[in-house]
């Protein structure tokens, strides 16, 4: 499946939707509900997922570099081996999210301050 941005139509974005492998590049997902969707190898670059709902959602090995997570909430999400290089995770929910291999780099900034007490990172 490859969805662009101007593919994507209010229909695709939904909770458990199937957007594996989607090209979702720069989109605007703001305050979306995706909870439950499967998001793994999906192009997420620069988007805007602020106070989006990922909740459990499956993001492995998902490219989030420079996209925008504050305020989103992310619990039980599985961000394994995903690309969050320069994300704001700002206010972002991590609780019981997976992250095993996740790539942080110089998202500290924007990391700093967060409870990751739950987290799970191997």
């Amino acid at each position: 499946m490859h969805i662009t941005d101007d593919d994507v139509t209010p229909d695709d974005i939904r909770p458990d939707a199937d957007l594996s492998g989607a090209s979702l590049e720069d989109a605007n997902l703001q305050n979306t509900d995706l909870s439950g969707a499967n998001l793994s190898n999906a192009t997420l670059r620069n988007a805007d997922l602020s106070n989006a709902n990922l909740q459990h959602a499956n993001l492995n090995t998902a490219t989030l570099s420079y996209a925008d997570l504050s305020g989103a909430i992310l619990y039980g999400a599985d961000l394994a081996g995903a690309d969050l290089r320069f994300a704001t995770l700002t206010g972002a929910d991590l609780r019981k999210t997976g992250l095993s291999l996740t790539e942080f780099k110089k998202a500290g900034a924007a990391v700093c301050g967060q409870e990751i007490r739950s987290v799970e990172h191997e």
